[in-house]
């Protein structure tokens, strides 16, 4: 049975271990595969439960279009690895 990694598009080039066959997907493409428009509601009820951490931080900024202007002012002082979350 072959084994397969699915790198997502990011940039960087990353190598797989001998043995082992790399495929670039486009996060995106998730939605076309079988299952695929579950995908986002079982991976919310499992960073809820506990049983996924997500790896990187994730800041909520606030809610609705005004926050998105706090998100944008944070991000001109400069941030790495931080992920900031408006909810609309």
């Amino acid at each position: 049975m072959p084994k397969i990694y699915s790198q997502v598009v990011t940039g960087a080039n990353v190598e797989a271990p001998e043995g082992i066959k790399s495929t670039v997907v486009f996060g995106r493409q998730i939605f076309d595969a079988k299952g695929g428009l579950t995908a986002m509601p079982r991976l919310a009820s499992l960073i809820e439960s506990g049983k996924y951490k997500l790896p990187v931080k994730v800041e909520v900024i606030g809610k609705g279009f005004d926050a998105i202007e706090r998100g944008l002012d944070k991000l001109t002082k400069g941030v790495s690895g931080t992920k900031y979350v408006v909810s609309l």
